[in-house]
């Protein structure tokens, strides 16, 4: 196994035949694309039949988990997204690399998703989005997303792909209640309402 920084390693494979288990995890590509990425579990479960396939958002350290081997903590440095303006070009390929923002049920803002999650930023991500331009609703696919509800001091958030901290973040929101939806967008969109 090759072990570099978890927030460095973009892919990851660990086959267990004793436990007929495979365990992935991606940063790009089909198994992280939003257009394709509800198939890709089910397509890995045709090519292993008779294996659980398990999708690691954790990423290498679900991997190190796994063997028992040390995992890393979460650093305390957060690298936050710059907001995006409405019609910014990145919004006209087909798998815009955006993360998207909901505040309460009227906010909703679009981060470059070229950093850190948004969740990673704890609550000091209201005060810095304060300011950032609200696209009212958002329509395009999304590689991520988080929904903040100030009122009810609630947090809801998803990936498609993977963080090297994504079990352990709950953390960096005390006296908030913060649920990780995995791939399962629609929380999202039913949370924002």
């Amino acid at each position: 196994m090759i072990v570099g920084p978890d927030d460095m390693v973009e892919a990851g494979v660990l086959v267990d035949p004793a436990h007929r288990l495979l365990l992935v995890f991606a940063w790009e590509g089909f198994t992280a694309s939003t257009r394709t990425r509800a198939a890709a579990p089910e397509l890995l479960g045709h090519a292993w039949a008779g294996w659980e396939v398990r999708w690691l958002y954790d990423g290498q350290r679900g991997l190190r988990g796994h063997l028992g081997l040390d995992t890393e903590e979460a650093s305390g440095a957060v690298y936050p997204s710059p907001a995006l303006e409405p019609g910014d070009e990145e919004f006209d390929g087909p798998d815009p690399m955006v993360a998207v923002v909901t505040v309460g049920p009227d906010r909703c803002l679009v981060l470059a998703d070229i950093a850190d999650h948004p969740v990673e930023e704890g609550p000091a991500l209201l005060d810095r989005l304060r300011d950032a331009p609200d696209h009212g609703s958002f329509r395009l696919p999304a590689g991520a997303g988080i929904h903040v509800d100030p009122r009810r001091r609630r947090v809801g958030w998803w990936l498609n792909t993977a963080r090297a901290h994504a079990g352990n973040l709950a953390a960096r929101w005390p006296g908030w209640t913060v649920e990780f939806w995995e791939d399962r967008w629609p929380e999202h969109r039913r949370a924002c309402g």
